[in-house]
This record gives structure tokens, C-alpha cells and sequence, in this order.
């Protein structure tokens, strides 16, 4: 469900109360895609003595007077000492309209990028479509605030690059799927150049931040791209640069290890891979995390024109330090 606000003259508003833990910092995210209102979002909590106070939008999430599109805002709350309870509140007025989506409230963990992956009684099929997908958990590729563009001539919208990622999982394997909105379809390269053609950059940190996490990060390129020789029909490719002291080069050919499929459609394309967790090394287990970021790379086919990132440390500079955070999560 989407929340939407419209053609409001007085302050409008929509609330949900959680029960907090006293001290600790909370990680508040929510899309919005505003056309014309202005406002954003308050925060009202409660202490132990019944006493309520109120963080209005400017300290909270604010808005602006308008988006491009969908965008990701994110708010870090410190929870005194004594709270019981707080409200995290969308509150918006004026003549436009405001559309709220995936608002989320997590326990911080350095990172103010944080998901799920849900875990699955069944394997989702790897064939480019999603239907039998859990998608419960989107991650985010779609707003202006994260995209880096690389040619200044690129005129960027939502058509032309966005999309959204989902991770489910199970005792085996880790699945990723990623659908992307593209205008122009234009894979480029070969092993580690694919990056400058429609791609995208997968990285995972197993230590979620220990001590070693920098020498065990790596990252997978992925591509519609035919490798040079071989039967792949798909690009995995592993950056010896990157590699975390695990085999790098041309991963899914002549190999059955990992499954691949990207898929292209008249809006864009479709990836979606099975990754055992022992390539990985992570092991599978409820509320288990690991570091996480992704990058779509566009090209319109004079070049890499611009790419879009969740998870910071892969642009401008490789910083595992800087991934977001993955939890494993069943659901009753």
C-alpha cells in the first residue's frame, strides 16, 4: 500500500506508535515521491513519566516543495534513556500531493542503509520473472539522491535508470533479484570492463564489519554480457582487485555452481542469480547479517553515462566500511 496526501490546507498527517528500547539509536526510512506540498516527517515519543515530546520535519525528514520522482529520505532517531514509545508521523500540507511508501524503522547499525531477506520454503525460480519471489523487503535504486553521474550530457529520469532489488534466501543459497527500469538496453565489455555497459555491481562483506572485513569484501560483476569462449550465456565475474582471497575471472562459465538469467523487456531487463553460500562465506542462520551494497551501471551506448548505488563504498571509492547491513529474517 502506498500512502498518499493531497490538496491539503491545514497540516495533515498519518502516525504508527513502536515500542522502543530506552538509549538506543533507531534507523527511520521512508520513499516519498512529493509533487507540490511541503512538510515531511515529525517524530513524537514518550517517557516513562508520560511526559510527550515532538521532533518536528526540519530535524527529522523534510521533504523540500517537490521530488523528480521517488526518492529515499532517512532520519537516525537517539532514543532517551526513559522513552516507552514513539510515533514516527508523515505530515505534509499543501496544494500538490505527497505518495509515502516502504516507511521502515530499524534498530541503527552504522549503516543508514539497512534490509531483509526473507527467508523461502521454496526456491524462487531463476528465469527473469519474479512471481514466485519473495518481495516484502524492496531495496531501493530509484532516486535522484543516489544517483553519480559520469557524463555530464546525461539527462537522467526514472525510465532511464532505476529499479529495485530483492534478496531471499535459504539453507543453501542466497537468491538476488534485481528489476531495472533502462530505456536502452546496452551491455559493453568483457570481464572486468563490463561495468562500463548496463550492469550491476553486487557486494558482499561476510564479516558485516569485523576487523577483517576490508581483506575478505568482494564484489560480483554482472552482465548480459557472453563472456569471451566458454558457454556462459550471462556475465559473473569476479575483480581480482576485489575478490576477498576467493578465485576470481569468469565465474558462471562452464560452471554450475551459480545460476544466472538477464532477462530484457521493452522497459529494461531482469537479473536474477542463485549464489550458494559457501561462495559467499556466510553462514545461514535467522537474524544472521552480513554487509551489503549494489550499483546499476547505464549506458545508453556512447559509454558509462551514470549509475545508481545502495549500500555506499563502491563509488567514487571501494570502502566495505561503507555497505549496508542485510538481515536474515523468517517469517511465521
Amino acid at each position: 500500500h502506498v500512502l498518499k496526501f493531497a490538496n491539503s490546507k491545514g497540516y495533515s498527517y498519518y502516525g504508527q506508535s513502536v515500542n522502543l528500547r530506552g538509549g538506543a539509536t533507531y534507523l527511520y526510512t521512508a520513499w516519498v515521491w512529493n509533487q507540490g506540498m511541503e512538510g515531511g516527517s515529525n517524530i513524537s515519543y514518550t517517557t516513562k513519566d508520560g511526559a510527550t515530546k515532538t521532533l518536528t520535519d526540519n530535524a527529522v525528514i523534510n521533504i523540500g516543495d517537490g521530488t523528480p520522482s521517488w526518492q529515499v529520505f532517512t532520519s537516525r532517531f537517539q532514543a532517551p534513556e526513559n522513552v516507552v514509545k514513539a510515533s514516527f508521523v508523515p505530515v505534509v500540507r499543501g496544494a500538490g500531493s505527497a505518495l509515502y511508501d516502504n516507511m521502515r524503522v530499524t534498530v541503527f547499525e552504522g549503516s543508514d542503509f539497512a534490509a531483509e531477506a526473507a527467508k523461502v520454503r521454496r526456491a524462487p525460480t531463476i528465469d527473469g520473472t519474479l512471481d514466485d519471489w519473495d518481495r516484502s523487503c524492496p531495496i531501493p535504486l530509484i532516486g535522484r539522491n543516489q544517483l553519480r553521474v559520469v557524463d555530464k550530457n546525461y539527462a537522467w529520469t526514472p525510465r532511464n535508470l532505476s529499479g529495485v532489488a530483492y534478496l531471499n534466501w535459504d539453507s543453501r543459497n542466497l537468491y538476488v533479484a534485481v528489476e531495472v527500469l533502462d530505456d536502452v538496453h546496452h551491455p559493453a565489455g568483457d570481464g572486468e570492463t563490463v561495468i562500463t555497459g548496463d550492469s550491476v555491481i553486487l557486494a558482499f562483506d561476510p564479516t558485516n564489519r569485523s576487523p577483517d572485513a576490508a581483506a575478505k569484501s568482494f564484489a560480483y560483476y554482472v552482465s548480459s554480457q557472453k563472456p569471451a569462449g566458454g558457454s556462459g550465456a550471462h556475465t559473473l565475474y569476479r575483480p581480482s582487485g576485489h575478490s576477498g582471497g576467493r578465485a576470481s575471472g569468469q565465474l558462471a562459465r562452464d560452471s554450475s555452481v551459480y545460476e544466472i538469467v538477464v532477462k530484457t523487456n521493452p522497459k529494461g531487463c531482469v537479473y536474477a542469480l542463485r549464489i550458494p553460500w559457501s561462495e559467499l562465506g556466510v553462514t545461514p542462520a535467522f537474524g544472521g547479517k552480513f554487509g551489503f551494497a549494489i550499483q546499476l551501471n547505464d549506458n545508453d551506448g556512447e559509454g558509462l553515462a551514470a549509475h545508481m548505488n545502495w549500500g555506499g563504498g563502491l563509488s567514487p571509492t571501494w570502502r566495505p566500511a561503507d555497505f549496508g547491513v542485510i538481515t536474515l529474517i523468517e517469517k511465521p
